[in-house]
């Protein structure tokens, strides 16, 4: 049966905000970073595992990339990497099913 219908983006939108995900060049940096991404979301700043780079989800993408990599640059903070990551679609299909995988028989399990 069909459950979600729509493009991938539309399917992708449907789910999420995009992360912001910044990784400073000097490490050192990280929470310097979150600070100022902390100021342009409404969402807490997360840290991966290894603390080397912070994201927040963001509703305009573009702009917001944008002004982030400005105000890094105004700040004299050098990026190693800078990027907006959209929900995937193994991630859409994991909120849309609420985390079942198809069984043989082509119902949800539990």
């Amino acid at each position: 049966r069909v459950i979600a219908e729509g493009t991938a983006d539309e399917l992708k939108a449907s789910v999420g905000a995009s992360a912001l995900v910044v990784t400073p060049a000097d490490h050192a940096e990280i929470d310097r970073v979150a600070a100022l991404l902390d100021a342009i979301s409404t969402s807490t700043p997360r840290f991966d595992d290894t603390f080397t780079s912070v994201s927040v989800t963001v509703d305009d993408r573009v702009q917001s990339l944008v002004d982030v990599a400005s105000q890094l640059r105004d700040l004299g903070i050098e990026i190693a990497d800078i990027a907006v990551r959209r929900p995937s679609l193994d991630e859409v299909f994991l909120t849309v099913t609420g985390g079942r995988t198809p069984s043989a028989d082509g119902e949800g399990a539990p």
